[in-house]
């Protein structure tokens, strides 16, 4: 919106305002509300304003003045270069009253030089020395004085279109996984701010039959709004609604918002005020293979075994990582199965009559999809039935021991004298001979016959006291 003015001749005055709010010398707070005016005649401007006001509690202000101004930007209350245009003069206002529906009159007035200008209105009070800033009110938001050699025009702001918008957490979901689709608003009054509306928020799958989200939060067939006779305004709302997207059949998605004028819908067409659109979409669950092993896994207590299930994965997006399948069973103590894909380890212990050990084993990639089928593992775990080797008369002890003159000993022991072992240890060795023969026997790594008598214990090397015998 413009309005011509004449420029009127004449010099222009650039002040700048080296005063903002300071403290009123006699009064503590002077303020100018409601709306406020300038309307220029020949040389001259007459300015409005609702009220001004003395919030003090007693005592007068100074003498008080209105000045309409021009600034390159819009005043702000701090000191800034700018042209006083014109100024009105009253009197002093008594504290805790207050001037209504002010009008200068036609006052004497200048325009500023070309450019575009920011106007404000002042309200100014004498301390004693000069005046000071107490107060100002500006022009609406986006309105100017555009000045040119010949003219000056009021420039109201361009209208602001409404804008909405919608939009979803992902740009695409996968079937069968935990996802969780999210919705999301925006609406920006812009200058319709006020207006009645109705907001609709619809979705189609694959271009077909559009569906309408209720106040209720259910999607119907029915074309009705989530909001009815909303006064337009800002509004953020975000994750308005969410839904399981394992649930959704695949397919491509378009969710839409639509603000419409309450009270316009000739012919049953809503007068759009916005309108925005987002897609997303509903993927099929990638499928994952896992080859399973040739044949079952077969491990001996105390040797090492591996097995690399990494290379026997396709499909989804690599890298992969491994897991145990729930509910699947565990493998063999010692052994584990690491995220690499490597079941590694030692086995510790033998498979219990039971059988073998039985887990499941999956894969998983980068998006998080399991395989389709998880592969059954068997492995069984055995002892090494290698016979233990030879006793070294280095390591273990023979028990040398001889009868003397007893008939008994000799009867008892098939001899008058032998060896027998082996023992684990000397106390083993002192053990037997305490027992057998007291005082008949020595216990040394060499054994005093050629042919000693030779015998294991349960633990397939040697005999230990209290076990063996």
């Amino acid at each position: 919106m413009r309005h011509r003015l004449r420029v009127l001749s004449g010099l222009f005055l650039l002040i700048t305002l080296l005063l903002g709010f300071t403290s009123a010398a006699q009064a503590t707070s002077l303020t100018l509300s409601g709306g406020w005016s300038y309307q220029y005649g020949t040389n001259t401007v007459t300015l409005t304003v609702g009220k001004i006001t003395n919030n003090a509690s007693g005592g007068n202000s100074g003498s008080l003045r209105l000045e309409l101004w021009a600034f390159s930007t819009p005043y702000d209350g701090t000191a800034l270069p700018g042209y006083r245009l014109a100024q009105y003069q009253m009197s002093v206002l008594n504290g805790g009253s207050s001037y209504s529906n002010v009008s200068s009159g036609s006052v004497t007035a200048s325009l500023p030089p070309s450019g575009t200008w920011h106007m404000a209105l002042l309200l100014t009070e004498y301390n004693g020395s000069s005046f000071v800033v107490r107060h100002y009110l500006l022009t609406t938001t986006g309105q100017t004085l555009v000045c040119t050699s010949s003219s000056c025009e009021v420039v109201a702001p361009p209208p602001t279109p409404a804008r909405a918008e919608v939009s979803s957490n992902s740009s695409h979901y996968t079937l069968n996984k935990d996802d969780t689709l999210l919705l999301s608003g925006v609406i920006e009054a812009g200058s319709a701010a006020g207006t009645e509306a109705d907001v609709f928020i619809r979705v189609s799958l694959n271009g077909g039959a559009p569906l309408y989200l209720g106040s209720d939060m259910q999607w119907n067939g029915v074309e009705k709004p989530i909001v009815s006779r909303f006064p337009l305004a800002d509004v953020i709302v975000p994750n308005f609604y969410s839904l399981p997207s394992n649930i959704l059949p695949e397919g491509v998605y378009k969710f839409e918002i639509m603000v419409a004028d309450s009270h316009q819908q000739a012919n049953a067409v809503h007068t759009l005020i916005a309108h925005a659109e987002v897609l997303t979409t509903v993927w099929p669950k990638p499928v994952i293979e896992l080859a399973p092993p040739e044949t079952a896994f077969v491990g001996t207590v105390g040797e090492p075994f591996s097995y690399d299930f990494a290379p026997w994965v396709t499909g989804g997006t690599p890298p992969y990582y491994f897991i145990l399948g729930t509910f699947g069973g565990f493998p063999p103590m010692g052994i584990v199965l690491q995220p690499n894909g490597m079941l590694i380890g030692t086995p510790s212990i033998k498979s219990s009559v039971f059988g073998a050990s039985q887990f499941l084993v999956c894969a998983v990639d980068v998006a998080a999809n399991e395989t389709r089928d998880c592969v059954p593992i068997s492995m069984l775990v055995t002892e090494d039935e290698t016979p233990p080797p030879p006793p070294s008369s280095s390591t273990y002890l023979f028990a040398n021991w001889t009868c003397g003159t007893s008939g008994q000993c000799a009867s008892i022991m098939g001899g008058p004298q032998g060896s027998t072992g082996m023992f684990c240890t000397i106390a083993d060795c002192n053990s037997w001979g305490a027992q057998t023969i007291p005082g008949g026997y020595s216990c040394s790594t060499t054994a005093s016959v050629g042919n000693p008598r030779v015998s294991t214990g349960s633990n397939g090397l040697c005999n230990r006291a209290g076990v063996d015998f």
